[in-house]
């Protein structure tokens, strides 16, 4: 990359590792710098600015990265669970309005991404209890015996008025790079864990609906000994006949009861294919279907290819009682906030899953439009938005948003080669 291209992407990064640098607390990162309701520690945008953190290298990210995770496990629950948000200095957290699953998730993978950046055993072995305890508890999340988790309604990233329940693609593939991220701390520490290792199969099999035998396996479970007990379910074997297709190009959104939801989750489908849930085929597939959707425009990317609308809301996703209660700046009309906006930390990614599958020229072209992203703002350049409008491109939500500078940090790093996601 040569000229002004090139200089926008450097001079995005150096930005990037500034952002970081004044996100950092005695208690961790930050979300945002300039809303208040965002200065504090919470969980997923804090798991995520360590994954950049980390594939930054620089020893004072790192070690803002290990208090990060410190007081995240702090406040861990009896359970296991790990809190949504934690305010230090009001001596407060919890676990978000409806619940947070995911946040669990990222802990284990973003502890298992730090200590394989620094081999700081230290702090492996003072946390990894709470991994462990954290991992139990998503393991006792499984409401349906298929070795995958069930959320609550709005209990993970997309937490507003427009939601999903179940078994939800996105916690299910962190569940599966959690999985993989424990065993390695496991081994480094010579202790032994119970973790399945086809959690990446039953992903493929629920969430990329084909061979009815195979759901008809996870319906029955290992439990009954092979006796067909699959007849019972009718609701969830026809809703899984209609959703097999097979030109199917991307991942399902979330999957209850006689509901295989038939929507594009862009983050759930690109972190498949990100952390090598999707096989070879499938990625070029996910990968294809995106770029097809053009979720990239006009910036990268949109949390759904389409806004969901109340005429079209097959899946009843959009909770028009929320709605009623919903603060303006959270509301999920369309292409705004959860529903088609532009988010860039989303976007860092989609560089990172194209570079990853192969396709460098895009990636890099890919990377160039988030940094304009990134740049955009509404008192100034590089305010880092939270999110852009999906139609628009008009920069909205809080400045300063650190994720997004994490997660480009990320991208920068996985288009020079780099592995920024091995666990």
């Amino acid at each position: 990359m040569a000229g002004a291209s090139s200089s926008l992407i450097a001079l995005c990064q150096e930005r990037s590792l500034d952002l970081l640098r004044r996100a950092i607390t005695p208690s961790g990162f930050v979300a945002s710098l300039d809303f208040a309701g965002y200065r504090f520690v919470w969980a997923r945008d804090a798991c995520i600015t360590v994954l950049g953190a980390c594939a930054s290298g620089q020893p004072e990210l790192l070690d803002a990265s290990r208090r990060t995770l410190e007081t995240l496990a702090t406040h861990q629950s009896q359970l296991g669970q790990i809190p949504n948000a934690v305010w230090p200095e009001r001596g407060y957290w919890d676990w978000g309005e409806a619940g947070c699953t995911d946040a669990s998730c990222w802990f284990v993978v973003a502890l298992g991404r730090y200590v394989r950046a620094t081999g700081d055993t230290d702090t492996l072995r003072k946390l990894w209890p709470h991994a462990r305890e954290a991992f139990g508890w998503l393991r006792h999340q499984d409401a349906t015996g298929f070795g995958l988790v069930d959320s609550p309604e709005a209990g993970d990233w997309i937490d507003s008025t427009l939601s999903r329940s179940g078994k939800v693609l996105y916690v299910n593939v962190l569940y599966a790079a959690a999985a993989r991220a424990l065993e390695t701390m496991a081994s480094q520490l010579g202790e032994r864990v119970d973790v399945s290792s086809d959690i990446p199969s039953r992903i493929n099999t629920l969430f990329w609906p084909q061979q009815e035998e195979a759901y008809t396996a996870l319906l029955m479970g290992p439990e009954h000994g092979g006796r067909d007990l699959a007849s019972l379910h009718h609701a969830s074997l026809s809703a899984f006949r209609e959703a097999a297709r097979p030109d199917r190009g991307y991942y399902l959104s979330h999957v209850t009861i006689g509901s295989f939801a038939d929507v594009c989750d862009v983050l759930g489908n690109t972190l498949a294919v990100l952390f090598r849930i999707a096989g070879e085929e499938r990625a070029g597939r996910v990968l294809d279907y995106l770029e097809g959707a053009a979720v990239t425009d006009p910036y990268p990317a949109k949390s759904f290819p389409e806004p969901i609308t109340p005429e079209h809301d097959r899946w009843g996703m959009l909770k028009a009682e929320a709605e009623r209660h919903q603060p303006e700046r959270w509301q999920a009309t369309p292409n705004r906030y959860h529903n088609g906006a532009v988010w860039p930390f989303i976007g860092g990614f989609y560089v990172a899953a194209l570079q990853q599958a192969g396709r460098q020229a895009e990636a890099a072209r890919t990377l160039e439009r988030l940094a304009e992203a990134n740049r955009l703002g509404r008192d100034g350049d590089w305010e880092f938005r939270e999110w852009l409008a999906g139609d628009t491109g008009e920069p909205l939500g809080a400045a300063r948003q650190v994720w997004n500078a994490a997660t480009y940090v990320l991208a920068w790093n996985a288009v020079q080669g780099r592995d920024v996601v091995a666990l």
